[in-house]
């Protein structure tokens, strides 16, 4: 999860890489857009960047996803519990 580096507190965002692309895809499928303390979890595939330029691979494509809109207070404890 990335933090402020001076109070330590969310950004609101984080990485979650699985081993396998079947968990990445049925996380996504579980907790897209699901309702979290108020906000509302954008789970997606990882953009990754190749030659400068970004590429959005499918849910098939990757074990790594990106999460967005993570409350406040959010700790690395509560997100590893949810993923």
């Amino acid at each position: 999860m990335e933090t402020y580096p001076n109070s330590k507190e969310s950004r609101g965002y984080a990485y979650v890489q699985y081993d396998k692309i079947e968990e990445a895809k049925n996380a996504i499928d579980a907790l897209h857009e699901k309702d979290f303390k108020g906000k509302k979890l954008e789970v997606v595939a990882k953009i990754d960047k190749k030659d400068g330029k970004s590429t959005k691979p499918t849910s098939s494509e990757s074990n790594n996803l990106f999460i967005k809109n993570l409350p406040s207070g959010t700790t690395d404890e509560k997100l590893k519990a949810m993923f």
